[in-house]
């Protein structure tokens, strides 16, 4: 069979079909990875041949190099820099050419493909030839359009794939390239694609950003784009003034006049669309100015970085934005869209934040005007925009309001439209997350009867709600859960059961509603009081005569694998509420039908019975044990999921909750989890948000099964070495964050290897890997970029290596990385009594007592 025909059967209905052409793509991308590369390339950049074809090879190739985990996309950049010279030069001519294709779909393809390895070979300086290419594409007039346009989309994805900055003389050249294409007298297509990658290209501009004149260029390119003559260019154009926002605040103030204009306008009278994205320029001042005056209160940045944008433009902005929440969508198939209305809400709700008492006197006019409107689309703007304000003005300024607005709001539960309940529902809801402590037993009681009525409302959105408001309600009361009483008290009985009902309603839509019905559940029961373990334990049994029904193959499949999940979850909260005392009869069938969850194909519901299992350990203990052959075989399957790294993750968990309650009874089922582990730290599929649970996890084995774990410490050590050698990428905020957890992770397994050892009296196997620990800490502790929480998992491994070994550490203690890590310990919110006991320690340890 030919290239062509493979790359063909990919799009084929026939799932037999597709199956065997993906996996013959698969296997050659291993085997034959240049070869292979090179003759997608071919069928790709080959004018004449199909279309389909040669898309299909495109995005293939597109995805050879590229991922969304970062641990998958670096192991295909490390795959695409060992291929052959030769190979990749021939390949990326073959892009180029595909580049200036005259079809669009194959031209548009290449943009992706070209800025998709563009992203991994610019920021390196390997391919030359690839920036001046666009630009002369962009910038020639005996170049096509078509091709221009493409061009210009590179750009656009390259500027939004690239996770690391590249050098001021390429980003003036494609700030340029995107500015001559985004000029009035080009073709729509053509202006539309540069204002996209404009917008792409904003992350890497700040060195252009901090020269005024250069700044005023490009403000100025931005704003003439708002006022194209094609809608998609004004919102698009809009969408550039919000990441202008988002990025630049500091450099807004002598725009902000003519934004404000430009924007009021749009809002005003301009196309929705583009309204819309005028109100999320509004959104993204509002919402820098809240993380702005945090950054103040904090002391990390000075006042004057708070310009008060918000503040200036709300007395005459607000209305507007009042008037546009009016706009809701008519259509309830249009209803879930983004549109113009919930831009403006999603701006009050912001703006309120910034404003604080400010905003009520701005927006309650509009709510008591229109809260009895006979016009549905005032009404519900109104009843929004209370709930909208709600967070953000003083408990004094607000709950006056609040008290008032009650009889209202329940009656309003019953309103003839749907989607005033819908809002009001929402509302309650927020008045019972921000305001319960302020309101009479007497507004609650009315409350909990008007949602308490709407549980039995036909509309399936409008009781996802009312279970959101119950939500609230419970949450209120995470202060007083496990007192010996609480007012939930007076609510769970018949309200639990209500809920369970609706969350089997056949008459609603049970996607929407049975996830919404179960967290109100599950949050009332986490948050009931003492009184109500005899409930709880009714609750229990009903819980698992339930899942017992949905783990009957016989049950609906389009709704086991969700109500199993659910009802997994509730079993997580019901659990740990009851003593072994009251648990303990009901725990052999608890276990069972939790087992039985795993025949039914749906990682989500094995996910929520492993969660549960973990809340059985905490309660049974050493009495797990009799379940453990039973339970292991799902937790190696589960580790082995590779794909599923959300149950990988929560299966690596379970051998934590295992590790703890049954100690050193856990070393039988040892071998063949470790080996799981392992296995995963060397997959190249594996997400890497895992691995730091593996290594959690490996401190738990060794603190359960202490000196056993002899066995497995010559191979962890290796894996823990070889992980912390991992650096920061500067660059990279999103791994800077990922490697803190990695090294957070480490700290921890060391820990525990280190006490595993001492406890079983084989301290000495820790010698050879001495060294690499301490040179580990030192880097990790003393990097700038490091969190508080590798700071202090340092400084308590230090502490723990020098109560253990004693004057045997002197030399490394004396060293000057230790008395900076206690320095940066004593500057940081860092655990009071663990740096005092650390401290101790290592005092101890220097002077031999």
């Amino acid at each position: 069979m030919d290239l062509a025909t493979i790359l063909n059967n990919t799009n084929h209905p026939d799932s037999t079909i597709r199956t065997h052409a993906e996996a013959y793509i698969s296997q050659a991308q291993e085997t034959q990875y240049g070869p292979f590369l090179l003759a997608l390339c071919q069928e790709f950049a080959t004018e004449g041949k199909d279309v389909g074809v040669r898309q299909a090879a495109g995005l293939c190739m597109k995805n050879m190099i590229s991922a969304e985990d970062e641990s998958i996309k670096q192991f295909k950049a490390q795959k695409w820099a060992a291929c052959d010279p030769a190979t990749k030069e021939q390949v990326k001519q073959g892009f180029l050419l595909a580049l200036a294709s005259a079809d669009p779909t194959v031209s548009h393809t290449a943009a992706q493909v070209v800025a998709a390895y563009g992203a991994v070979e610019l920021p390196s300086n390997l391919w030359p030839a690839l920036l001046p290419t666009v630009f002369h594409n962009i910038s020639s007039p005996e170049i096509s359009d078509q091709t221009k346009v493409s061009s210009l989309e590179t750009l656009g994805y390259m500027c939004d794939a690239m996770k690391v900055k590249i050098d001021p003389q390429s980003v003036n050249q494609i700030l340029g390239s995107i500015i001559e294409g985004m000029r009035a007298d080009r073709r729509d297509d053509i202006r539309l694609a540069a204002v996209v990658a404009m917008n792409n290209s904003l992350g890497f501009t700040d060195t252009n950003f901090d020269n005024e004149t250069e700044r005023n260029h490009i403000m100025t390119a931005i704003c003439e784009a708002t006022q194209a003559p094609n809608a998609r260019i004004r919102a698009r154009a809009y969408e550039c003034c919000a990441t202008v926002a988002e990025f630049y605040y500091e450099k807004l103030q002598p725009y902000v006049s003519t934004l404000y204009n430009l924007t009021v306008n749009a809002i005003q009278s301009d196309d929705p669309q583009v309204g819309t994205q005028a109100l999320e320029f509004w959104t993204t001042v509002a919402e820098t100015e809240i993380d702005i005056r945090d950054d103040i209160a904090d002391g990390g940045i000075s006042p004057e970085s708070f310009l008060r944008i918000t503040q200036q433009a709300a007395p005459t902005l607000m209305p507007l934005v009042l008037h546009s929440m009016t706009k809701q969508a008519d259509d309830e198939d249009d209803e879930d869209s983004w549109d113009i209305s919930k831009a403006a809400a999603t701006f009050l709700a912001a703006a309120a934040t910034v404003l604080n008492d400010d905003v009520v006197d701005l927006v309650i006019p509009f709510v008591t005007t229109n809260v009895a409107n006979t016009d549905w689309h005032f009404k519900e703007a109104a009843v929004l925009a209370f709930g909208m304000i709600l967070d953000g003005p003083s408990d004094g300024k607000i709950t006056p309001w609040v008290q008032q607005a009650l009889p209202v709001l329940v009656g309003c539960l019953q309103d003839r439209h749907r989607k005033i309940r819908d809002s009001t529902a929402w509302t309650l809801g927020k008045i019972c997350e921000l305001h319960r402590t302020f309101l009479s037993n007497e507004a609650l009681q009315a409350i909990i009867e008007g949602l308490s009525v709407t549980l039995s409302d036909r509309d399936s959105k409008v009781v996802s709600q009312v279970c959101y408001a119950l939500f609230s309600f419970a949450s209120s009361f995470v202060d007083e859960a496990d007192a010996p009483t609480n007012i939930l008290s007076h609510v769970i009985p018949a309200m639990i059961p209500k809920l369970l009902e609706v969350s089997v309603r056949a008459d609603l839509d049970l996607d929407v509603v049975r996830p919404d019905a179960f967290e109100a559940v599950n949050k009332l029961v986490e948050n009931s009081a003492q009184d109500m373990h005899p409930f709880l334990l009714q609750l229990l049994t009903e819980t698992v005569n339930r899942l017992e029904q949905a783990t009957n193959p016989e049950y609906p499949a389009e709704h086991r694998v969700g109500l199993q999940s659910a009802l997994s979850s509730l079993l997580s909260e019901i659990v740990p509420k009851l003593s072994l005392e009251e648990f303990g009869p009901y725990a052999d069938r608890t276990m069972q039908v939790l087992l039985q969850v795993f025949n039914t194909r749906g990682t989500i519901a094995h996910e929520d019975a492993f969660l549960a299992m973990g809340k059985v350990t905490e309660v049974v203990g050493t009495g797990f044990l009799k379940y453990m052959p039973y339970v292991q075989v799902h937790i190696i399957a589960s580790l082995r999921n590779f794909e599923e790294y959300q149950l990988c993750t929560v299966a690596v968990g379970m051998v934590g909750d295992c590790c703890r309650a049954l100690g050193p009874n856990m070393m039988p089922f040892c071998d063949d989890i470790m080996r799981c582990l392992l296995d995963s730290l060397q997959s190249p599929v594996l997400h890497r948000v895992v691995k730091p649970h593996v290594f959690n996890v490996f401190s738990d084995i060794a603190l359960a099964i202490e000196g056993d774990f002899e066995r497995y410490c010559g191979v962890v050590l290796d894996v823990l070495k070889q992980a912390g050698s991992v650096n920061i990428d500067m660059d990279d905020e999103d791994l800077i964050e990922y490697i803190n957890t990695l090294r957070r992770s480490l700290l921890e397994a060391y820990t525990g290897v280190v006490h595993c050892l001492d406890g079983g009296g084989k301290k000495e196997l820790l010698a050879p890997a001495m060294n690499n620990i301490i040179e580990f800490v030192s880097r990790a502790a003393t990097d700038p970029n490091r969190s508080n929480e590798v700071l202090q998992n340092a400084l308590s491994l230090i502490g723990d290596l020098a109560m253990i070994y004693g004057s045997q550490m002197r030399p490394i203690l004396s060293m000057p990385f230790v008395a900076q890590i206690v320095h940066d310990c004593e500057a940081q919110e860092i655990d009071a009594d663990i740096l005092t006991w650390a401290k101790e320690k290592i005092q101890a340890a220097m002077t031999g007592r």
